[in-house]
């Protein structure tokens, strides 16, 4: 197969007669439009996905925050069932079942936004599984009339353990948690900083970036002047013709949009508002209408000197 010779293009290019380049230009110009277009929708409802997946994470942060709350309070409210001796009346208590089934309830509710994958889900079942466990200790406390029920207060609120380990250049060792080897409320400590790393994730994706977004926003836009700028170097070399309003009015307006639509999304990004502004149908709408009059602007500022010839099309 013969190869194409980027010479003979380059030679074409350079004979080729002035209305078929301006027709070049024309589809150049209308692609980029159609470019700013796509990509100031895409930008604006990835971004509203992003954004909802975040408050997805943070609500389930809430949720374990309040899990683990209700883990220490189960612990206390153990605590002082055992001390006023009333166990072998009324067993663990109220209180103490109010907030098992709090912790039970929080899970559920925190797996529906749950950010880390496998690990989070993981740690969410190991998190329900030990729940039962505390809730089995407390009821074998019960039993055997425990004077404290400390087997299940510490299955609830029992510290990661810890391992020494020394740094370089220092002679004593630190303590470092282990991670998977503490009561309820550790692992739901440990859940928690899944979740956030998750969420800095999140909020760090490329969509919500305002130096990428701004870059896919304003490259077509870029690329559109340039090819404005040679259509009008060619109508005044060749036709002795000014490039007239319609051509610099289309790329005026197809410019300011992009600037609208990156504005809004560097409220979005800052803010990671609930209903992000660029996604508003209002804005969308918007949008929309002003680059297909863009480009309908653009189409009619370059027919007057395409129709002054009938080339085949190229």
């Amino acid at each position: 197969m013969k190869r194409p010779d980027p010479a003979a293009r380059y030679r074409r290019l350079r004979t080729a007669h002035p209305v078929i380049v301006l027709r070049w230009l024309r589809r150049g110009v209308l692609l980029s439009m159609l470019m700013t277009l796509l990509l100031c929708l895409v930008i604006a409802f990835v971004a509203r996905q992003k954004i909802a997946e975040a408050d997805r994470t943070e609500q389930a942060i809430t949720e374990i925050d309040q899990a683990r709350d209700a883990a220490n309070h189960a612990s206390g409210s153990l605590e002082t069932a055992f001390t006023d001796g009333a166990v072998q009346l009324t067993g663990t208590g109220d209180d103490f079942a109010r907030y098992t089934d709090q912790i039970s309830n929080d899970m559920f509710s925190a797996n529906a936004g749950n950010a880390a994958g496998a690990a989070g889900t993981a740690q969410i079942h190991f998190i329900l599984a030990q729940l039962d466990t505390c809730k089995d200790l407390a009821e074998t406390d019960v039993r055997e009339n425990s004077a404290s029920g400390s087997d299940a207060r510490q299955c609830l609120t029992a510290p990661d353990q810890g391992v020494p380990v020394k740094a370089p250049g220092t002679t004593r060792p630190t303590t470092v948690p282990v991670p998977g080897t503490g009561g309820l409320a550790a692992e739901l400590t440990d859940l928690r900083k899944l979740e956030f790393d998750a969420l800095t994730a999140q909020r760090g994706s490329i969509w919500l970036t305002p130096l990428i977004y701004w870059w896919l926003l304003l490259a077509p836009v870029l690329v559109m002047l340039v090819l404005g700028g040679a259509s009008a170097d060619i109508l005044i070399r060749h036709f002795r013709r000014h490039i007239g309003v319609l051509l610099p009015s289309a790329l005026l307006l197809t410019l300011a949009v992009a600037i609208l639509v990156g504005s809004l999304s560097a409220v979005d990004s800052r803010d990671l508002p609930s209903d992000p502004p660029a996604s508003r149908l209002p804005v969308v709408f918007l949008v929309a209408i002003a680059l297909v009059a863009a480009m309908l602007l653009a189409d009619r500022a370059y027919r007057p000197r395409l129709a002054e010839y009938r080339f085949p099309n190229s």
